[in-house]
């Protein structure tokens, strides 16, 4: 199951202000950007969220609940190994 990460950036209010417009075009919305950019200038703004992250593989899920049972990571890309050759 894909689980979600935490992560920053650090970009330019006007990226931020073209990406926010391209979804959001009322003139109200367009208003406020437009102060917010006179209020900061150029300064850079952080933007924190979470992402979705990819979905594992099944190599990665075989792998999880293998080792959750206690075998061993040798032990374990080996059982993968035979059971991806049986097919």
């Amino acid at each position: 199951m894909a689980g979600k990460r935490a992560g920053c950036m650090l970009i330019s209010f006007s990226t931020f202000k073209d990406a926010v417009l391209k979804e959001d075009t009322r003139q109200k919305t367009a208003d406020l950007l437009a102060d917010l950019e006179k209020q900061l200038g150029t300064m850079p703004i952080m933007i924190c969220g979470e992402a979705p992250s990819r979905a594992r593989s099944p190599y990665q899920e075989f792998m999880s609940t293998c080792m959750k049972h206690g075998t061993s990571l040798q032990d374990c890309a080996g059982e993968w190994r035979t059971k991806k050759s049986n097919g």
